[in-house]
């Protein structure tokens, strides 16, 4: 999609008024430090078929483990989905291309179940490409699957965008058995979170724009919670203890602008302008993450690394673990003091950890293989 360009005076404004404001270190925590938790990797050549699925302890010299092995389509995107076992290694969900992409096909992909000392396991095909498996708090697993539509044709001078017949399973994690929880028709349905219960949060974006709305996937009920969106919205983070919803979209009013805001995940369907607005500022990469205690962070205007806006109307702090840079919050530890970064500046790319209290970080990878964050586990290698 075309993202809109241009930069506002009022922008300009705010943004200058929050960097007089905000370019401040907040004071470190000794009290609440503590080791740094065990991670998931996935780790591979980047133009390689095959991937390791690596469990890593960063805090010990213990040598890291070997989960399972991947093989894929070469050069595929690969994504993870952990699943902590108390007192055992944890399960992990890995999708990747299984075929070449066919003139634009978008469902090349697989999803494997990997499990330490098995052989990775193929539990479904079709998937969305470069999508993520979800698992809801009740343990369900969903996938975005999809049927290639009709190729678009040159209309009244327009191009239209292809639209897809998608759908939302339910995969039995053993069998591999599919159980259809949503169908439609559309561009995407990406499910952006998981909520409470056996619901998922989706951002559906169709012909007529977008919508977000919570799915149950046990009984295949929806509740609206935006309608008739612009299809300019994406990071979508979920705080359970304020039951409230995340997101970046572009503004409607001041082009090149984009806004972080938050939503009620229940209650009456709301409107776009209903939305609580917590930042805006003139970057496209904001990349916002609300953490369990209802901290939000970002990636600050100009890559001047990570921010966190502690409560609203509070203006974000700059606490930048891994200098001036673009910040994308992948994931936060159970007991939340722990959060995984991609930390991306001008031809450099890694990941780390940030530890709240003391502000510190770890870096994970070590350069030269593709690495994606999977999740954080529970047992020690």
């Amino acid at each position: 999609m075309k993202l809109r360009s241009g930069l506002g005076v009022a922008a300009v404004a705010v943004a200058c008024a929050w960097w007089s404001l905000a370019a401040r270190e907040a004071p470190a925590d000794p009290q609440r430090e503590g080791p740094a938790p065990p991670v998931v990797l996935l780790e591979g050549a980047p133009d390689g078929a095959e991937t390791r699925v690596m469990l890593r302890a960063v805090a010990t010299n213990a040598r890291p483990r070997v989960l399972g092995v991947v093989t894929h389509v070469a050069g595929s995107a690969r994504r993870g989905t952990v699943v902590a076992r108390a007192g055992v290694s944890p399960r992990v969900y890995v999708v990747a291309a299984e075929r070449p992409s066919r003139r634009g096909s978008t469902y090349e992909s697989a999803l494997w179940r990997v499990d330490e000392g098995a052989a990775a396991v193929r539990l479904a095909g079709e998937l969305t490409d470069a999508s993520r498996a979800l698992v809801t708090e009740r343990g369900s697993l969903v996938v975005q699957r999809g049927r290639d539509g009709d190729e678009p044709t040159l209309t009244d001078r327009v191009l239209r965008e292809r639209v897809d017949a998608l759908s939302l399973d339910v995969v039995d994690p053993t069998s591999g058995a599919l159980r259809a929880a949503w169908t439609g028709r559309g561009m995407i349905a990406f499910l952006a979170a998981p909520l409470r219960g056996d619901e998922a949060l989706v951002y559906h974006v169709h012909e007529g724009g977008a919508s977000l709305f919570a799915l149950d996937v046990s009984t295949r009920a929806t509740r609206t919670i935006i309608d008739r969106m612009d299809p300019l919205a994406r990071d979508f983070s979920y705080d359970a203890a304020r039951d409230e919803v995340a997101f970046v979209r572009a503004s409607e009013r001041r082009a090149g602008v984009w806004e972080v805001v938050t939503v009620p995940a229940h209650g009456p369907p709301r409107a776009p302008e209903e939305a609580q607005v917590r930042w805006r500022a003139a970057s496209d990469h904001l990349m916002p993450r609300l953490l369990r205690d209802g901290a939000l962070v970002i990636s600050l205007p100009d890559d001047k690394g990570l921010g966190v806006i502690e409560a609203f109307p509070r203006l974000p702090a700059r606490v930048a673990p891994l200098g001036d840079g673009a910040d994308e919050a992948l994931g936060e530890s159970d007991d939340g003091r722990w959060v995984a970064l991609r930390h991306r500046t001008q031809g450099r790319e890694v990941l780390g950890l940030y530890e709240r209290a003391s502000h510190r970080a770890v870096q994970l990878d070590e350069g030269g293989d593709a690495v994606e964050f999977a999740g954080f586990a529970t047992v020690t290698p």
